[in-house]
């Protein structure tokens, strides 16, 4: 093999290699963009959830606050109910301790209608965060085997993404400096494929037919040819295998 066809062969190898890294890559982009209707509609609904329970907080704390008010207006009220029936009182105060007993007993009525009113509101959220947690419980065996199988793939499209850069670090020593420009040039202006084999006359690259001169150029191993139409250098199928 001559020395360029040993080199254009290298080229070809390392092609192969920077378009499965380049597939790969793609590959992960587009797992991370991909959202199956299940998944969707899984985290969905958690954020649902999530917005319920920040809704039924403030609810719940607030119920919280009027049970503490309640507790002291019971306190007060038995205070006042403890001085009223005390025969020691004076009978002038027992006309304002009665007026004062009353307002406390008007608070409390009025802090347990809250109550009931918060209660009500309490077990209507509850009722939609339940609905939603079964809907969850009926994704969530699917959703996990999704989400494992994204894992696996995500993780074995990266593992051989890593072998292959190890890999095209054995070019790193690639002498011709030249044609590697050239090689790098062509991979950016063709998506990647800048040598393409020829199968009866036809380049691969651009799947348009070749000259005969083209051809003969080839035949006669004239130096770099390139196709005429889309200007991949163009190399013969038998050069073009990834262990010769």
């Amino acid at each position: 093999m001559s020395e360029l066809k040993d080199k254009l062969n290298q080229l070809f190898k390392l092609q192969m290699i920077d378009n499965e890294i380049l597939e790969n890559v793609r590959h992960l982009k587009r797992l991370e963009a991909e959202d199956s209707q299940t998944h969707k509609q899984y985290l969905d609904l958690k954020v649902v959830h999530e917005k319920l329970d920040k809704e039924i907080q403030p609810i719940v704390d607030r119920a919280d606050d009027i049970k503490a008010d309640n507790v002291k207006h019971i306190e007060k009220k038995k205070d006042c109910e403890d001085r009223l029936f005390n025969g020691d009182t004076d009978p002038r105060d027992l006309q304002y301790l009665q007026k004062e007993r009353e307002q406390y007993i008007n608070l409390i009525k009025k802090n347990e209608d809250e109550l009931v009113r918060l209660m009500v509101k309490v077990d209507s959220v509850n009722i939609k965060k339940l609905e939603i947690e079964e809907k969850l419980n009926e994704l969530e065996p699917q959703y996990k085997q999704e989400m494992g199988d994204r894992d696996s793939t995500r993780s074995e499209l990266t593992d051989r993404v890593d072998e292959l850069k190890k890999e095209r670090k054995k070019f790193n020593s690639f002498e011709d400096k030249s044609l590697l420009g050239l090689y790098q040039k062509l991979q950016r202006e063709n998506d990647g494929v800048a040598l393409a084999t020829l199968n009866d006359g036809v380049c691969e690259g651009c799947f348009v037919e070749v000259s005969k001169s083209t051809l003969t150029r080839m035949e006669e191993d004239e130096g770099i040819v390139r196709c005429p139409h889309c200007s991949r250098i163009l190399v013969e199928p038998e050069r073009a295998h990834i262990d010769s």
